[in-house]
C-alpha cells in the first residue's frame, strides 16, 4: 500500500502497480503534461486502509555515490517526459493531499522546466529520472531525487510567498 520514490531507475512496475496505473505511467513517459499515476482518490484510499500483503519496489542506479528513497501511503504521484539531446528524463512529483493545489498545479513541471533550463544552459542531464518529494519544510538534493518543502495553508490556500518559495526549493533541489 506504500507507494516509494528513490534513486535510481524502477525495474518492476507490473509487481507493484495496478494495470490502470502502468498505462498511466507509460502515457506520462512520451508526455509533455503531467499525468497522474497515482491519483489523489488512489492516496486516500491507500491512507484508510492497510494492506495485509508486501510488495518490494526494485530500483538501480549507475554512476552515484549516494541514494535516497521515501514511502508513504500517502503519496499522489504524477510524471511527464522532458526531453533533452541525449536522452529523455522522466519527471516526476511525490506528494501527500496536504501539499495540494501547489504540488499538483506546479511541482512536476517545475522539475521538467529545471530539467530543460539547465541542460541548454550547461550539460545534458545525465540521469532518466527526476524526482520532487514534498517534505513539510525542508530542502535537499541527491542524485535523481530531491525533496522540497513548500505547502499550502491547511484551507488550501497560499501566498505568492509559499508558491514561489517552493518554486525556488524545487529549482535549486534538482
Amino acid at each position: 500500500d506504500h507507494i516509494v520514490a528513490a534513486t535510481g531507475e524502477w525495474s518492476n512496475a507490473s509487481n507493484v502497480l495496478s494495470s490502470t496505473q502502468q498505462k498511466r505511467l507509460a502515457q506520462a513517459r512520451t508526455s509533455d503534461k503531467p499525468v497522474m499515476i497515482v491519483t489523489p482518490q488512489e492516496a486516500l484510499d491507500n491512507e484508510k486502509e492497510r494492506s495485509s500483503g508486501t510488495k518490494t519496489w526494485v530500483y538501480k542506479s549507475k554512476n552515484v555515490r549516494d541514494v535516497a528513497f521515501a514511502s508513504s501511503r500517502k503519496f499522489i504521484w504524477d510524471a511527464m517526459n522532458q526531453p533533452v539531446k541525449t536522452n529523455n528524463v522522466l519527471c516526476m512529483s511525490y506528494y501527500p493531499k496536504e501539499g495540494n493545489p501547489l504540488w499538483e498545479q506546479y511541482s512536476t513541471k517545475v522539475v521538467a522546466h529545471t530539467i530543460k533550463t539547465y541542460s541548454k544552459f550547461t550539460a545534458d542531464y545525465i540521469y532518466p529520472v527526476a524526482i520532487s518529494v514534498h517534505t513539510d519544510r525542508i530542502g535537499m538534493e541527491y542524485p535523481m531525487i530531491c525533496f522540497n518543502g513548500g505547502r499550502p495553508e491547511k484551507d488550501g490556500t497560499y501566498s505568492e510567498r509559499s508558491k514561489y518559495g517552493m518554486i525556488g526549493v524545487i529549482t535549486h533541489e534538482v
